[in-house]
């Protein structure tokens, strides 16, 4: 029984780190300026998403891909590909 409780106090925890994670990387998201690091961020908040919102993950992965893509960044690129991948 300990060990049941402890179990779910710890998933709790987890669960709410994550949903810190997603809040300061979209707070971060709005506040950069450089655009190759709003590539990483994203890439960064599509692999938050991935086990809770799959919508989001697919949203936030082809959206550093947009924009990799306008940088011609390719290593952005296939990150976000990466990402979108580690999805399906």
């Amino acid at each position: 029984m300990k060990t049941f409780f402890w179990a779910v106090i710890f998933s709790c925890s987890l669960f709410s780190q994550e949903s810190n994670d997603i809040h300061s990387l979209r707070k971060r998201i709005d506040t950069v300026q450089d655009q190759k690091i709003k590539v990483g961020l994203f890439t960064d908040l599509a692999w938050e998403y991935i086990n809770q919102e799959s919508d989001s993950a697919i949203y936030f992965s082809e959206a550093a891909k947009k924009l990799a893509s306008s940088l011609s960044y390719p290593l952005g690129e296939a990150i976000s590909l990466e990402t979108k991948g580690l999805y399906y």
